[in-house]
């Protein structure tokens, strides 16, 4: 019977943290390996993980100094001993069949990947909307990977809401051999804007079949990001040298020329992020005016637009990303002001 790890990284989460566990222990399937990676947690986080061990001989906890997610995420795979791993966030919580509807998706080809929807919710739990049907199939071999679906899931239509959770590692089963195997690990996110992204890209030539299971298994909390999380989204230097981190990995894996330029999405859905940030920020006007006419001038923000087909665009980006090329920066200005305080 093969057993699942499953690693929770835990920051400061200690108002939802029950909740997250309880859905864990849940599962219907249950030879489960729970891992509580207590990332120097400051408030009851560390209390209520002992707790929890104490309750249920599945559960190892992990104190450790504040790092990061994505190196709380490595601790975990080095003590896990599973067949298959999963990374849950502390304050999210999951469906009672994700784990078992996950196995039966990967059972005939081991080293696959599954990805499954999700359902974003707010601060209170009430939902906000549900994320399925992100490619037209549900299975691809090797070959047709990086063909047909990095590109797809990089470019797809769901990110022109700006929910760019599809980009995380939450949203994926793995298997824990191949991680071990390649020695894969998770980026910090002190050195990469989005470390979720760029770990999953690195980790794609491992893989033989990707799976995509169309429901929405995984309940994703907004309104929780952590101030490193929105400061590093507020750095549009940090965004650019993203952008350039991905086309690295790209030249260094050989992905396609269709990889490489779907890589200009997330690049273009963070600088709208952090536009919208910066408008919104309580500093005088001559500030925020410098810092946001210095991104809508930069070259490679045009370089990018020049090449996007704007019709395709949602009405909004559309006629934003139309003002930003024409150099209309009053018009600019006011869409972005209009974007931010709709949010």
């Amino acid at each position: 019977m093969d057993k699942v790890s499953i690693v929770v990284p835990i920051y400061n989460t200690e108002k939802y943290l029950d909740e997250c566990i309880e859905s864990i222990i849940n599962q219907t399937y249950k030879n489960l390996e729970i891992i509580l990676v207590n990332d120097g947690s400051k408030d009851k986080s560390p209390q209520i993980c002992n707790e929890w061990a104490i309750k249920d001989n599945r559960i190892i906890v992990i104190h450790k100094l504040n790092e990061g997610a994505g190196i709380s995420r490595n601790r975990g795979i080095e003590i896990s001993t599973g067949n298959y791993i999963l990374f849950v966030d502390s304050d999210d919580y999951i469906a009672p069949t994700l784990v078992e509807k996950c196995l039966n998706a990967i059972s005939k080809s081991p080293s696959a990947m599954v990805m499954f929807g999700t359902t974003n919710i707010n601060e209170c739990g009430e939902i906000i909307n549900k994320q399925t049907h992100y490619t037209n199939k549900y299975i691809f071999e090797r070959d047709e990977i990086q063909k047909e679906l990095l590109p797809e899931l990089l470019f797809s239509k769901n990110l022109q809401t700006q929910d760019i959770r599809i980009y995380t590692c939450m949203a994926n089963f793995y298997s824990l051999d191949i991680i071990k195997k390649t020695n894969w690990k998770f980026k910090s996110e002190k050195e990469y804007l989005s470390e979720d992204l760029f770990s999953i890209i690195s980790l794609i030539p491992y893989i033989t079949k990707f799976v995509i299971i169309d429901e929405p298994l995984y309940y994703y909390r907004h309104g929780h990001e952590s101030l490193s999380s929105s400061s590093r989204l507020n750095d549009y230097e940090m965004i650019k040298k993203f952008y350039k981190q991905c086309i690295e990995l790209c030249e260094k894996y050989n992905f396609n020329g269709n990889v490489q330029k779907s890589m200009s999405e997330p690049y273009l859905s963070f600088t709208i992020t952090c536009l919208k940030s910066k408008i919104r920020q309580k500093k005088p006007f001559t500030e925020k005016y410098k810092e946001i006419n210095a991104i809508l001038k930069d070259e490679l923000l045009h370089k990018l637009l020049n090449e996007r087909k704007l019709r395709e665009e949602k009405i909004s980006r559309h006629l934003l990303f139309a003002a930003i090329k024409s150099k209309n920066y009053l018009l600019t200005w006011l869409l972005i002001y209009l974007q931010a305080h709709k949010d």
